[in-house]
């Protein structure tokens, strides 16, 4: 949230894609729970570990956020035929692994 500069990278290689996403908004605290943001970083990483991959948030107050994933490159080719939840509803920009 309120960031004024946002990072986005993604690279792929035989073995895995990677993604990573970096603000300088104001971040939040890991360790705590907050509401609804919380289920949206449970879903983050359930979708990450579906693809066989891992996720890594690092974010404090006042010094924004970083999230990484890594895929591995099997896992995406697995699933790169299936519509995400927010493409069949219709919604784009969603799911990152799906760009």
């Amino acid at each position: 949230a309120h960031a004024t500069r946002v990072s986005i990278g993604l690279a792929h290689s035989s073995d895995e894609v990677r993604l990573r996403i970096e603000d300088d908004g104001i971040g939040f605290d890991t360790l705590q729970p907050q509401g609804l943001r919380m289920y949206g970083l449970l879903g983050m990483h359930e979708r990450i570990r579906a693809l066989g991959g891992v996720l890594h948030i690092t974010s404090r107050p006042g010094a924004g956020t970083k999230i990484e994933a890594r895929v591995p490159a099997a896992g995406v080719e697995r699933h790169a035929d299936e519509p995400s939840p927010g493409i069949a509803a219709g919604v784009r920009g969603t799911d990152p692994l799906q760009v």
